[in-house]
């Protein structure tokens, strides 16, 4: 997806959490819809607010605008959140 110059983002320093890596460092721009999953349903329950139960995982929906081409890999420590990402 091209971004019009007209549209300028406020683009930050992606900081990843300890436990996830960047093969290179990049500035982004993210909106993201947490959602609760159920696995039984197989489908989203609704947006939530608190996420990252080690119990009760959730799916995040993110849209990520990235400055340059990186892969972003790993588990957060103590966390539910990973990562698998190549932003192009």
């Amino acid at each position: 997806m091209n971004i019009p110059d007209a549209q300028r983002l406020g683009l930050k320093l992606f900081e990843a959490c300890d436990g996830v890596k960047l093969s290179a460092p990049v500035r982004v721009y993210q909106t993201e819809t947490i959602l609760l999953y159920n696995n039984t349903l197989n489908r989203a329950v609704g947006p939530v607010i608190q996420a990252d139960r080690l119990k009760d995982p959730t799916k995040v929906v993110r849209w990520l605008y990235s400055d340059r081409v990186a892969d972003i890999r790993g588990r957060c420590t103590g966390l539910n959140t990973s990562y698998k990402l190549t932003l192009r």
